[in-house]
């Protein structure tokens, strides 16, 4: 079969599996080994369940544990909350410095989560100048060398590419984690044991981008959805194509095919995701390694560059550059995750800890990260029949 025809061949068995795919690099050559080898997904086997694969890996990533890294993600402006975080003399507060329902905010969580699959020597924050009131290394335990401060919002992309190098300073052969800090997780364990078998399968595949798939529990109209391709023998499967926000009957449509929720949790080398880099933006990297470098002043220098800088997202201007047979989904089974970016998804977690009987906490002072749960008033009987009719689906 020649490579026109198995293009089209890939193509249409794509489209006959989910539909359109919204994104797909249809100028690429997609490999076949047999009709359907590559393009027909398997149903993804979950991963984290406790049994000796899991141990096994957990094992070898504990003997790595001298590179691996985990990025947390701290300096976006939460826009999409702003009017639920708004404190009582009216200023917002950004989403990662509340807590959900009381207790640590969502940016503590977050250090914990890195803390249980790196190091704490290990665990890069980075956070906005302007935020410089909610944050500061002491309050957070970590050394102040390992946060990096962002002058300005220019995007996830130029964001990721400032905290790579910063590590990549101190360790060039690091091996990341990236870490989003508005995320709410029920079963941290699961979670945990899905990055360290994301994280063990770069010991073999060291030029791999994983991205972490969860476990849709009802159909998002909001969420962007992976599509597995074939499976590779390694835990992990290739992927087909993104489909960012399909409306409610077409998500449903998809978690029926095997499609899985994009968490933005991602795993791989940080000389490969520097190679995404420098392929799409070879004077940014540059600009910001000379900046980075300045003997005399860098952080000045690189709040002179940010100035100039376009704003870019990771997922839109630097993965997308990606070949296919770089990425790979590790499927996660239900751990309770949600992403925690919108005020109706807010809505549906808290509504899931009342179903089941969870206590709301309560702030201990005036000084604690404001409360969702306080702020939030329960999303509508409509919202919640969709989730009812999912889960007697």
């Amino acid at each position: 079969m020649g490579n026109a025809m198995q293009e089209a061949f890939a193509l249409n068995s794509l489209r006959a599996s989910y539909g359109c795919v919204d994104w797909f690099p249809y100028d690429r050559y997609v490999p076949a080994t047999s009709p359907g080898a590559a393009v027909t997904p398997d149903t993804p086997a979950l991963t984290g369940e406790s049994g000796g694969d899991i141990a096994a890996k957990r094992g070898v990533a504990v003997k790595n544990a001298a590179h691996l890294w985990a990025l947390v993600l701290a300096a976006g402006d939460g826009s999409r909350l702003r009017d639920l975080t708004i404190r009582a003399d009216g200023g917002p507060v950004p989403k990662q410095y509340c807590s959900l329902r009381g207790g640590p905010s969502l940016l503590e969580e977050t250090l914990r989560r890195a803390a249980s699959v790196a190091l704490p020597v290990h665990i890069s924050l980075i956070v906005a100048a302007q935020h410089r009131r909610w944050w500061s290394p002491t309050q957070l335990s970590l050394p102040a060398s390992r946060v990096v401060v962002q002058p300005r919002n220019r995007g996830t992309a130029n964001g990721i590419l400032l905290q790579m190098l910063h590590v990549m300073r101190v360790d060039p052969d690091a091996q990341l984690v990236i870490l989003p800090s508005d995320h709410f997780v029920a079963d941290e364990r699961i979670l945990a044991q899905a990055i360290r078998s994301a994280q063990s399968n770069l010991l073999t595949t060291p030029d791999q981008i994983i991205l972490l798939g969860m476990q849709p529990s009802f159909p998002d109209a909001d969420l962007g959805y992976i599509c597995p391709g074939a499976r590779d023998g390694r835990g992990t499967f290739a992927i087909a194509g993104f489909v960012e926000k399909p409306c409610a009957e077409r998500a449903l449509q998809l978690i029926e095919r095997g499609a899985l929720w994009s968490a933005f949790i991602i795993a791989a080398r940080c000389s490969t995701l520097l190679g995404l880099y420098e392929r799409r933006f070879p004077q940014i990297v540059r600009a910001m390694c000379q900046a980075l470098g300045d003997k005399t002043n860098p952080t000045a220098r690189v709040a002179e560059l940010y100035e100039k800088l376009p704003t870019l997202d990771f997922s839109r201007d630097v993965l997308e550059l990606a070949d296919l047979r770089q990425l790979r989904v590790l499927a996660v089974r239900g751990c309770g995750w949600s992403d925690l970016g919108t005020p109706e998804r807010v809505g549906q977690t808290l509504a899931r800890f009342s179903r089941s009987g969870g206590q709301t906490l309560r702030s201990a002072s005036a000084a604690a990260p404001p409360n969702l749960a306080h702020l939030y008033r329960l999303p509508p009987a409509a919202s919640a029949s969709v989730t009812r009719s999912w889960h007697s689906h």
